[in-house]
């Protein structure tokens, strides 16, 4: 496009597509409040969480737990002293 000529719709979208790319402070800022914002809106502890899922099925998900559980023992140094005692006897 020549300097002198005016920007047609196409040039005025494609401007506005990398004006998103790279937004400015203001718009950086809006966008970290509302960030922010839907965050403390919808934070839940994560003792609520399993709450939660225990209540909607309880055998199924209890289950996942106790496996989570094993496997977070397993693979934690604990996990690995308990499992060499049990190997030694």
């Amino acid at each position: 496009m020549k300097e002198t000529e005016h920007p047609t719709p196409e040039d005025r979208t494609l401007s506005r597509a990398m004006n998103a790319l790279n937004p400015g402070p203001a718009q950086l800022a809006r966008m970290e409040s509302s960030v922010l914002t839907a965050l403390e809106r919808s934070r839940r502890s994560l003792a609520a969480e399993w709450i939660e899922l225990l209540r909607v099925r309880p055998l199924v998900h209890a289950g996942y737990s106790l496996a989570a559980a094993a496997g977070l023992l397993l693979v934690t140094p604990l996990g690995a002293v308990l499992l060499s005692l049990l190997r030694a006897q």
